[in-house]
């Protein structure tokens, strides 16, 4: 009865789920929170951000925290914490660079909640090989999506949701942070640059 109740006021929240994975993901996140998984979207989608981890099970248990995770970049490892109540500056605990505290206020008063959404949107998105292939080639020097979708022989809409496909993915970077437009620049992720 409990869960039912929980899944009418939030449809988007399924008990069975096991948690958000990308493929940046070192394990499962579990989130209870809809702003939280929107924040785990936007770290997924940040070509800076090479991995995303669970945090440390006693950051989460704090009050007022919604999530806590780990955020590697190539300089460092950033413990991201959502809290709804805490504001104060927090210390990096052991094996962490540097602490950053996120209020769900500050998520959703972003631009980047939407262009985030709408990116991911496009997640389960088949892109035919032909078309991904021709993608990846040109994307191996960064080009704007203006500038991919002149030089790919099939429709623009078709090569933009595509890119937004492959992004998430992780076949792509896309720099598309705060808003996305033709001229945001697309490039091969590095990792299949570098085994190609």
């Amino acid at each position: 009865m409990q869960h039912a109740e929980q899944g009418s006021r939030r449809p988007w929240f399924r008990p069975e789920h096991k948690g958000f994975t990308s493929f940046k993901t070192t394990a499962p996140i579990v989130f209870t929170e809809r702003w939280a998984r929107d924040v785990l979207i936007q770290a997924t989608l940040d070509p800076d951000v090479l991995s995303i981890e669970p945090g440390p099970a006693y950051c989460q248990s704090r009050t007022g925290v919604v999530l806590a995770f780990g955020q590697r970049t190539t300089t460092s490892l950033t413990l991201i914490i959502l809290s709804s109540s805490v504001t104060e500056d927090v210390a990096p605990p052991s094996g962490y660079d540097a602490a950053t505290i996120l209020s769900r206020f500050s998520i959703l008063g972003s631009t980047a909640l939407l262009t985030s959404r709408m990116i991911w949107s496009k997640r389960s998105l088949k892109v035919p090989p032909s078309l991904a292939v021709q993608i990846s080639a040109r994307a191996r020097t960064p080009l704007t999506l203006r500038r991919l979708a002149a030089l790919t022989p099939a429709n623009e809409a078709a090569v933009f949701d595509s890119v937004l496909a492959m992004t998430c993915s992780g076949y792509l970077d896309l720099f598309w942070h705060p808003v996305l437009s033709d001229s945001t620049v697309v490039r091969l992720r590095r990792h299949w640059a570098s085994s190609t």
